[in-house]
């Protein structure tokens, strides 16, 4: 339990030091503060595990947590610039050499049916490029980044 309430510690100390605002919105019911959600969060990032399973697990683990709806629209009210301070901080440290790869990958493709009710020309083909940039001393996946290209 010293383990959890560790990392809880330094998630909280984290924030402070970034000027996180308390409370994720002005207006509502102040039931969870931003550390709860965000907690709840990179948790679920960091063990790959869905929402229903982090909020079994941390209420299991006594810590105060919003249900999985709850921490899915909290999701996506987080502005992208409160994530990016949270990456910032927690970055171990910059890096000089990077490899850069980009892959495209085609997708199933409907059935005919389907494009009649939505009224497309069949077939539509929207391809998916998918980049990776990757540390080549450490071998660390920084990022990966899939967008539909649209006529490439």
């Amino acid at each position: 339990m010293k383990k959890e309430e560790r990392l809880i510690n330094k998630f909280k100390r984290l924030l402070r030091r970034l000027g996180m605002p308390r409370w994720l919105h002005k207006y509502g019911p102040k039931k969870y503060e931003l550390k709860h959600h965000l907690l709840a969060l990179v948790l679920k990032q960091e063990c790959k595990q869905g929402y229903r399973r982090i909020t079994r697990m941390l209420r299991s683990l006594g810590i105060k947590c919003a249900c999985s709806s709850g921490l899915w629209y909290a999701m996506n009210r987080i502005p992208l610039s409160l994530w990016q301070k949270v990456l910032a901080a927690t970055a171990s440290k910059s890096c000089y050499i990077l490899a850069i790869d980009g892959t495209g990958m085609s997708r199933s493709l409907a059935s005919p049916y389907y494009y009649w009710r939505i009224d497309k020309p069949y077939p539509v083909e929207i391809p998916l490029k998918l980049s990776i940039v990757v540390d080549t001393k450490n071998k660390e996946n920084f990022s990966s980044q899939a967008e539909s290209c649209k006529g490439s």
